[in-house]
């Protein structure tokens, strides 16, 4: 990659990231999920898409 490209990928995960935490942040203010029950989730998720088969894979 060529550094312009790199520098807008990780500009991409930053934005990401603050919107999740803004989302995150709101969820817990209006105490509709806690941090333990976000955790419990996302650690789900990834095993979930672990078991499942890659398109690239193919």
């Amino acid at each position: 990659m060529v550094d312009k490209e790199i520098k807008e990928v990780k500009e991409d995960i930053e934005t990401l990231e603050n919107m999740f935490s803004a989302l995150v942040h709101i969820l817990e203010k209006k105490k509709i999920l806690s941090d333990k029950e976000l955790d419990e989730q996302i650690k789900r998720r990834i095993d979930k898409d672990k078991k499942l088969k890659k398109f690239e894979d193919l």
